[in-house]
């Protein structure tokens, strides 16, 4: 996971990365119009997993304008993959970073990972003479996760136990089965 520059939406800054998203929403039952949203940015996003469930993703998005518009009626397509089930998942601890790739699995029934950029769209994010933002600045980002793991056996015990307030570096790996093609990324 990059990070991002926090201007440009790609993980370094250049010409060819766009500063914002572009977002058409429908409402109610008008066929004709919609809303459209520019210059939008994640605010938060939140990747969760649980025993016998899909993997989710929900995002939050702050945008800089919002407009109606003519609504266009693209082809809906819909992906013959099925959802990536929380079997594919697995969790790896390591010391450090540096030996996460032979770091030990560890067994979580789920798992809850958030990662907040604190976007600022009240009036920090306003000039004179402009009635919405101007500017989205990125806040201090937190993130967060949430294991959920059974201490049934005394080894799981043991371990939590002798860690301590020691760090550990953590890998979430969710493997769908399904290589992306090139394009994807």
């Amino acid at each position: 996971l990059y990070a991002g520059d926090g201007a440009n939406n790609g993980n370094t800054a250049s010409a060819s990365n766009t500063p914002g998203l572009s977002i058409y929403a429908k409402y109610g039952d008008t066929l004709t119009a919609a809303m459209g949203y520019a210059g939008c940015r994640v605010n938060s996003f939140t990747i969760k997993g649980e025993l016998g469930q899909p993997i989710v993703m929900t995002a939050e998005l702050v945008g800089m304008t919002g407009s109606i518009t003519t609504l266009t009626h693209p082809t809906a397509t819909f992906s013959s993959q099925i959802p990536l089930m929380f079997n594919n998942v697995s969790v790896i601890k390591a010391d450090n970073i540096g030996s996460i790739t032979s770091g030990t699995t560890i067994k979580v029934q789920s798992f809850e990972l958030t990662i907040n950029n604190n976007i600022q769209s009240d009036d920090d994010a306003g000039a004179l003479g402009s009635r919405g933002p101007t500017v989205l600045p990125m806040g201090r980002r937190e993130i967060s996760l949430k294991l959920s793991a059974r201490f049934d056996t005394t080894t799981t015990w043991d371990e939590y136990i002798t860690a301590g307030d020691t760090i550990s570096a953590l890998r979430i790996n969710i493997d769908s089965g399904v290589t992306a093609g090139a394009i994807a990324g």
